[in-house]
């Protein structure tokens, strides 16, 4: 896979592990969408790769693993910066 940025400036690429979420064997490691938001994957729109897995790494929290959906087509490391960021402007 090549290395993408995420879509904040100052960010740097997102690195999380991708595990089976039966065996929690880690399958791949992703770094998050492209410079547009989206997975550098698969098209717009379609299921993209990390669905029904355990996501783990910074995104997320270290700790707890982020469970994708099944039928998943938005990237859920787009989605977690986005919450992050809002929860950041809340707290400020």
């Amino acid at each position: 896979m090549p290395h993408t940025t995420h879509p904040r400036k100052s960010a740097k690429p997102a690195v999380v592990a991708v595990c089976d979420s039966a065996t929690l064997r880690i399958e791949r490691i992703c770094s998050g969408p492209d410079s547009s938001g989206a997975c550098p994957e698969v098209e717009v729109g379609e299921i993209i790769p990390c669905a029904g897995c355990l996501l783990y790494g910074r995104a997320f929290g270290e700790s707890s693993p982020y469970r994708v959906g099944s039928q998943m087509t938005l990237c859920p490391v787009l989605l977690a910066s986005l919450v992050s960021a809002e929860e950041s402007r809340a707290a400020g």
